[in-house]
């Protein structure tokens, strides 16, 4: 008689689980790439000799670490509002693309009435060597893309020119 009373209880407890979330038909995949903005520097000034890449052309630049699975992105001349209180990004990673979209946070106060251009890095950890088609978008442009076969390329950088605003003079 008490072993069906533990089997009730057990399956009373398995019950309540599945009706109240403490069951997932879909877990968490641990081995699911993840990332983080490890830094981010901006407004920049051409002035004082920064000249790669020059302020006409947006570049991503990558490194990749096959042992540690990990790649880093440094997505160079990046465009966002002068004055965020924070930049945040969104990951996107599946078998054969990565996407990183970032985009500027503010207090109450707003953006501020004028863009600049930012160098910012991610690393992300997980990342397995295939071929990949990697985005990368900041709230002032389209996004740099390029394909990468991280099997045999462990680092490099493409770059593309931007003409418009804050790239530029505009021609």
């Amino acid at each position: 008689m008490g072993c069906i009373k533990i089997g009730c209880a057990v399956l009373l407890i398995v019950l309540m689980c599945i009706f109240t979330g403490c069951y997932s038909d879909n877990p968490a995949d641990p081995t699911a790439p993840s990332a983080s903005m490890t830094s981010y520097d901006g407004c920049k000034d051409f002035d004082a000799g920064s000249d790669f890449p020059p302020p006409s052309s947006e570049c991503v630049e990558y490194v990749y670490s096959k042992n540690a699975e990990q790649l880093i992105l440094r997505h160079l001349n990046a465009g966002f509002n002068c004055c965020p209180e924070t930049l945040t990004f969104d990951l996107d990673a599946g078998r054969n693309h990565i996407t990183i979209t970032s985009w500027e946070t503010y207090e109450d106060d707003g953006p501020c009435r004028c863009d600049c251009l930012f160098d910012v890095t991610y690393e992300l950890v997980g990342i397995t060597p295939d071929s990949y088609r990697i985005s990368v978008k900041c709230s002032l442009a389209d996004p740099v893309i390029f394909e990468v076969d991280l099997q045999h390329d462990y680092s490099g950088w493409h770059c593309v020119d931007r003409h418009d605003h804050p790239w530029g003079d505009g021609s």
